[in-house]
């Protein structure tokens, strides 16, 4: 493997799993880049790894999709959404990504890369929720970043944003990860000062336009 890619790697893996970008709507499903990675992890686990470990996958696979494979049944036969059936392949999805998060975190300068990709997939997260306050969201939502959802949320005559993740909550949610990512990178000596403080600087700002009040104790807590 090229040693640019595996830098790159990690990064897009913690980027994207904490900015996971919309990229189709259809028919109730949609299709989020951690799917792309999923399968592009899946096709990689297959032609690097030797033979006995590409059949505990297969095995691990296997005993996951057992109960989505139940609920894809339901949902061709008419009786599920499509949408119960994209989580239901998320479920098989998750193996190639539990497997590649464990061979990433057990490794430097992989784990360092990949909180760094946590930190600035959160601070995306900040810079949309503020983007849709002031109604300038257009390009990020055309990359597929941000979405309203079916449901606008108020508080009072206040609309809570729902940044990249369509709610206020889940979005706020992801957002307080910033803390913990930015606190870590810098007790390790991974990045200066600047860091933590541009990372709680943007949690505040997330979680006042999206109305939170539990990811306040992430902060807290950190």
């Amino acid at each position: 493997m090229h040693p640019w890619f595996q830098r790159v790697l990690p990064f897009g893996l913690g980027f994207f799993l904490v900015a996971n970008a919309n990229l189709l709507e259809a028919g109730g499903g949609t299709l989020r880049a951690t799917d792309l990675l999923g399968l592009f992890l899946a096709l990689l686990l297959v032609l690097r790894s030797r033979r006995w470990v590409v059949w505990s996958a297969v095995a691990a696979g296997a005993a996951l999709v057992f109960l989505p494979a139940t609920w894809g049944g339901l949902a061709v036969l008419g009786i599920a959404d499509p949408g119960t059936l994209a989580q239901g392949a998320r479920w098989v999805l998750a193996v190639p990504w539990a497997l590649a998060l464990s061979a990433v975190l057990r490794s430097e300068p992989d784990c360092t890369n990949f909180i760094k990709g946590i930190t600035v997939g959160c601070l995306l997260n900040a810079i949309v929720i503020v983007a849709q306050q002031y109604g300038v969201d257009g390009p990020f939502a055309r990359l597929g970043f941000s979405r309203f959802g079916q449901n606008i949320v108020w508080v009072g005559e206040m609309v809570r944003m729902p940044g990249i993740h369509g709610g206020p909550s889940a979005s706020a949610a992801v957002l307080s990860l910033v803390a913990p990512a930015t606190m870590w990178l810098y007790l390790r000596d991974r990045v200066g000062l600047a860091w933590p403080i541009a990372g709680f600087v943007a949690a505040v700002v997330g979680l006042h336009l999206t109305a939170s009040r539990s990811p306040v104790l992430m902060l807290a807590l950190t």
